[in-house]
């Protein structure tokens, strides 16, 4: 979504493609005002005529329709733009923001950079021997500023479309022109920019599917369970994800970062009654073959629990 700050709308506004949530609750207030507002006098002892009633709630739900279909068909193109840009390589990914930038100073500013985060996260989670959920998030967020002179406007969006885009640079720049001076704004010089960046090997290729995950939580939380004096479960998960950072600007810097994380956790109750303890145990990592035994993030949650039982100073 492109967030910005907007005036009054007039007859000829039209919606943008990604519609803000809080529209919404504005397309609903209609109905939500007159069934409210009906009841309420109600109460008061007044009389209130029927149609009243049923005329807010039919334009209430035409409104809901109105922003499920719209909605439905935004997604749809939403979703295709973001699978089509995550699956572009760093070199076409940086091409792409580079486009962006060209536009920018073409529109009249003098300097812009841009930055590109996109993420990917996978979790499984396991309680009291039973799957208890699989999420799976994706997400992808752009921001873009540009420097008209001493002024500057930053705007975001999380929408990569190339009319989208262009809209952002249109707004960025309108902006930049109207905001007050700021004499410490600016991009590094060229001779301030790092050139020799280290290569760190800080990202798993390998996507681990869910069979995988589940086997993870399931060992995790099976072995905390075991634990002699463990009485109860607030479960296991197995997670894994995959970030993208990449930042282009007019001086010339162009640099993607990728990295991965396999992670396991567990956490467990203790005890009876009033003398529970909780405690757990997790791991991080950025490769999979590094993670340790799940049974043993398990075991040593379970063992911290039931040390906590009967402290003493």
């Amino acid at each position: 979504m492109i967030h910005r700050h907007s005036g009054a709308r007039g007859p000829d506004h039209k919606l943008p493609l990604d519609v803000e949530h809080s529209d919404f609750l504005n397309f609903l207030k209609p109905s939500r005002l007159g069934i409210l507002g009906s009841v309420q006098y109600l109460k008061r002892g007044h009389s209130v005529r029927g149609h009243q009633v049923v005329v807010y709630g039919l334009l209430g739900t035409y409104c809901a329709a109105r922003y499920i279909a719209l909605m439905c068909l935004t997604s749809r193109v939403k979703i295709y733009n973001r699978k089509t840009v995550m699956s572009q390589s760093d070199a076409e990914l940086l091409e792409r923001l580079n486009d962006v930038i060209v536009k920018a100073r073409t529109a009249g500013a003098n300097a812009a950079d841009l930055v590109y985060a996109e993420g990917t996260s996978v979790t499984m989670a396991y309680r009291l021997g039973k799957p208890e959920n699989l999420d799976r998030a994706e997400g992808i967020d752009l921001g873009l500023r540009v420097l008209v002179g001493k002024r500057q406007a930053i705007v975001s969006s999380s929408d990569c479309s190339d009319a989208a885009l262009d809209e952002l640079v249109e707004r960025a720049v309108a902006m930049a022109r109207v905001v007050p001076e700021d004499e410490f704004c600016g991009l590094a010089d060229v001779d301030q920019l790092a050139i020799n960046v280290p290569d760190v090997d800080e990202c798993d290729p390998v996507e681990p599917d869910a069979s995988v995950l589940e086997a993870r939580a399931r060992d995790a939380e099976a072995a905390a369970r075991n634990v002699p004096g463990v009485t109860n479960s607030e479960g296991a998960e197995a997670g894994w994800s995959r970030s993208r950072v990449a930042v282009s600007a007019s001086n010339g810097f162009a640099k993607v970062r990728v990295r991965s994380s396999h992670a396991i956790s567990a956490a467990v109750l203790a005890g009876e009654g009033m003398g529970m303890e909780r405690d757990y145990d997790w791991a991080s990592v950025v490769h999979g073959e590094d993670l340790p035994d799940p049974a043993e993030i398990g075991r040593k949650a379970g063992e911290n629990a039931v040390k906590r039982l009967n402290p003493r100073k």
